[in-house]
């Protein structure tokens, strides 16, 4: 039994932000509950899953799991359920998407509520591929939502990962720490939200994080905001605690700095007032200075192989294909040499210099990190990746005191911030990089931007870090057996200006720092869709030359894609938010080449009319959606196409030449939606026939929303270029339909007292079906175990009439 649905799928969004609407919907629920409650037994309780399908209810699946993790209750097809659960259970609701891109909002408008015992404990539809939420009979610290409250002062934590509330009640300097309490390796993560936390066991999605600051244990030394809600999570570094964890919150003081912004030491920290000094005083700090730490990044780099793709990191850019992937890892170390903080704050402040990346719900500081790898002549190759980091004081080896985090970021004097290399996108993708020499540059603050009080670096050469390498692939086909050998001490990179770590590149052309720009085909030093029109026209006409400018996907090949991934710079330029997650810059990125090998295509011939002379192409892409599309048709010399998608949804033009190339490329950022069956793409129309069949000879590509090349295929046969629909011979035979797929009809003119005999016959003359001698003049051809093909009837009466029928 499902629940009863308050608002229809049109405005569920809306509803579930709206108070309103959520009341009125708990009250329905607890209703219904109140009837159903009477099917449990007395310890079992109640649970409602209620779900409005998006677009694609195949998509979308649930399951329950106790927190043991037995299975109680699954379902697919966005299907709800209505069933009881012992009482005394912690449960675990969790909702999956197969495509990542959840229930809401990219593909309809759909949300899930989940209720226990008529109340409403998990809902929502804004997730990528899966969310869960934690409800029922769970102890305090199980989890971020069941979490213990506490205030300041020393705690217990029972378990490996024990969950703390913890709301301060003042702002300024607090210290966590399982310092001098502990001999097992303990582990401090503090995040400062819980509905929709991915964890795990590195820092991913925290605002303080530590390990190691004390021997093998932790302390965070932090500023925290007063009123604000944070969650601690208390455990161990790879299962070695046996026993209880004795931590301890102690409350340092408010911070104290010069409050006055005119002052040259400002501090927007300090709720407490100092000295202030202001310019002109030869006390004045000079600035920040950041630099990253070479030896951190040679002493940790790795080979590795990464099987399972999040389609964020792709979407991302730090990763630059599907399947598996080759990386080398490595972490990143930047510390704040200067005797002045690096401030950024808070995406409230400064939502300039940050961006939300719904695949990690927390914010990116843009900016801040890029890596780059550069061949033997100083030229970057297309795998680069600008790393948008939360940005806080992680280690203080320098002298300095830690006080930020990553909901108020920034790098104090003397400390420094530490990616580790287990982390997500602590790599570069070398799948596909050729053995050879290379240079792995590591930059920060690469743009030179002063930080968000406007203090400038007072060095930006030490900006840089770099590896030299030698990467020898396995010689043998699909093995990831590589070798990797580090050369210490290498010269530094120079561009090709001659500047070291000079940010110099050759352009499209090979000119130093020139300003040709990659598929700006009518040279206005433009990126415009008008440049993806001109492509589709240079195809058609086949005038298309292939440069280092032309081709965008480095296939060696002009098509569609090189129109797409235009018009994709030009539609979205870079820091693009790409719906389901990620932030993917579509110009800088160029050339770029991204095969989903997890989204296909299907494209067949449809209705053929041989009186208008037009053909059907139908598509299926249950996986995607469709940005753009090429094929070639054989048979016919094609003199336009008709789109049949609705233009709300595809308002594109398909254009076609006479040799049979037919193309469309979104010019407003539309896509096809997914079609789980199989629906009218585009009807061509043709001047004449040019050959026996009519056939889709070649998908050339299909690119889909995201701008990624994906799998295609033909489904079905060729059909045939003469119908005989048309009344033809002494008999006046018909055959209709004709090509068919399952059943036609054959019918004659039958006289009276003449006897008829029906044959089918293969093209290599042999009867492949005898109808013996006919009692009617009407007979139904069943396809049966006909293959696809041409074969011809013989229809035998005092004479004998012969014509060809088309399986497909």
């Amino acid at each position: 039994m499902q629940a009863p649905s308050v608002c229809d799928a049109r405005n569920l969004e809306d509803a579930m932000k709206n108070t309103v609407c959520l009341i009125l919907l708990a009250f329905l629920l607890s209703c219904t509950a109140q009837g159903l409650l009477a099917q449990c037994a007395p310890n079992e309780a109640l649970v409602m899953v209620t779900i409005v399908p998006d677009a694609y209810p195949t998509e979308t699946s649930w399951e329950l799991r106790d927190n043991q993790g037995n299975l109680l209750a699954t379902a697919s097809n966005a299907l709800g359920d209505t069933f009881c659960v012992p009482s005394g259970l912690c449960l675990r609701f969790t909702i999956f998407d197969s495509y990542g891109d959840g229930i809401c909002c990219s593909s309809g408008n759909g949300s899930y509520t989940v209720s226990y015992n008529g109340n409403i404990v998990a809902n929502g539809g804004a997730f990528s591929s899966s969310e869960s939420s934690l409800f029922g009979n769970c102890p305090a610290g199980s989890s971020c939502t069941f979490p213990d409250t506490i205030t300041t002062g020393t705690f217990v934590a029972t378990n490996r990962n024990f969950w703390y509330s913890w709301t301060p009640d003042s702002t300024g300097t607090y210290e966590i720490t399982t310092c001098n309490t502990n001999t097992c390796n303990t582990v401090i993560w503090v995040y400062d939200h819980c509905q929709g936390l991915q964890w795990d066991q590195t820092n991913q999605g925290t605002v303080f994080y530590n390990d190691n600051d004390c021997g093998l244990q932790a302390r965070v030394l932090g500023y925290f905001a007063g009123g604000v809600e944070y969650w601690i999570r208390i455990g161990d570094a790879g299962l070695n605690c046996s026993g209880p964890i004795n931590w301890s919150l102690n409350y340092l003081g408010p911070v104290v700095g010069c409050t006055d912004t005119a002052a040259c030491n400002y501090n927007p920290l300090a709720t407490v007032t100092d000295t202030c000094l202001y310019p002109g005083d030869s006390l004045c700090p000079d600035g920040p200075d950041l630099s990253v730490v070479q030896a951190d990044i040679e002493s940790s780099m790795m080979l590795d192989v990464l099987t399972q793709v999040d389609p964020c990191l792709v979407n991302e850019g730090c990763l630059t294909g599907y399947g598996t992937r080759e990386l080398i890892r490595f972490t990143t170390h930047i510390v704040n040499t200067g005797n002045q903080d690096y401030y950024i704050g808070d995406p409230n402040a400064n939502p300039q210099m940050f961006q939300f990346d719904v695949c990690h719900n927390h914010y990116h500081f843009q900016g801040y990190a890029e890596y780059v790898l550069y061949d033997t002549a100083s030229q970057p190759l297309p795998i680069g990746f600008k790393n948008g980091f939360c940005v806080l004081d992680l280690e203080c080896s320098g002298g300095g005191t830690a006080q930020y985090g990553c909901g108020n970021m920034g790098i104090s004097t003397g400390c420094g911030d530490i990616y580790d290399r287990s982390l997500e996108c602590q790599w570069i993708d070398i799948t596909g990089v050729p053995s050879g020499d290379y240079t792995l540059v590591v930059r920060v603050n690469w743009n030179r931007l002063d930080d968000a009080l406007g203090h400038r670096e007072t060095d930006f050469d030490n900006n840089w870090a770099q590896v030299c390498f030698t990467l020898v692939k396995d010689p043998i086909p699909g093995g990831h057996n590589h070798v990797m050998t580090i050369h210490p001490n290498c010269p530094p990179i120079v561009d090709c200006n001659g500047v070291t770590f000079g940010p110099s590149v050759y352009d499209c052309v090979g000119v130093c720092d020139g300003t040709a720009l990659r598929g700006d085909l009518d040279a206005n030093q433009a990126q415009q869709t008008v440049d993806g029109s001109i492509y589709v026209t240079d195809i058609l006409g086949s005038n298309t030359t292939l440069t280092a400018c032309t081709d965008l996907n480095n296939d060696g090949d002009i098509t569609v894609t090189d129109a797409a991934l235009i018009n994709a710079c030009a539609l979205r330029g870079d820091n693009y938010q790409v719906p389901g997650g990620g932030i993917h810059d579509y110009c800088s990125d160029l050339p770029q080449s991204i095969v989903n090998i997890n989204d296909s295509v299907l494209l067949r011939l449809g209705a053929i009319d041989y009186n208008a002379q037009t053909v059907e192409v139908e598509v299926s892409n249950p996986d995607c959606r469709i940005a753009a599309y090429q094929f070639t048709v054989s048979g016919l010399a094609l003199s336009s196409a008709d789109n049949l998608i609705p233009a709300v949804e595809y308002p594109n033009a398909v254009q076609t030449n006479v040799g049979g190339t037919v193309i469309s490329v979104t010019m407003q950022d539309s896509s096809i939606g997914k079609t789980v069956g199989w629906r009218p793409l585009t009807r061509l129309h043709y001047t004449a026939t040019t050959g026996a069949q009519i056939c889709i000879s070649q998908i050339v590509d299909v690119v889909n929303s995201n701008y990624e090349e994906v799998l295609y295929g033909i489904e079905g046969s060729c059909l045939g270029a003469v119908s005989s629909v048309e009344p033809v011979g002494i008999y006046q035979v018909m055959v209709f339909p004709n090509p068919f797929d399952r059943m036609t009809t054959l019918t004659f003119e039958m006289a009276a007292k003449e006897k008829y005999t029906l044959e089918i016959i293969d093209m290599q003359g042999r009867v492949v079906r005898d109808y013996g001698q006919l009692r009617q003049n009407r007979v139904e051809i069943d396809r049966g175990s006909l293959d696809a093909g041409m074969y011809f009837y013989r229809l035998k009466g005092k004479s004998e009439q012969v014509g060809k029928i088309v399986v497909y």
